[in-house]
């Protein structure tokens, strides 16, 4: 909700009923979590901004 939608974290929180310390660490791990799966599955060049490149490491494989 946060990083697709635009929403402010505090927003996130008010929507789910949790504290902005619970909203934010969700939001963190989650973030974590969706770079992790990023680059197990690609070479991820990063530059001001965020990223402005990316390879796939196994091309043949769906990530």
């Amino acid at each position: 909700m946060s990083e697709l939608e635009g929403m402010s974290q505090q927003k996130v929180a008010d929507e789910l009923g949790l504290s902005l310390s619970g909203a934010k660490s969700r939001i963190q791990r989650g973030r974590a979590q969706l770079r992790e799966h990023f680059t197990n599955c690609c070479d991820v060049e990063v530059g001001r901004g965020g990223v402005t490149d990316f390879t796939p490491k196994n091309p043949d494989k769906n990530c």
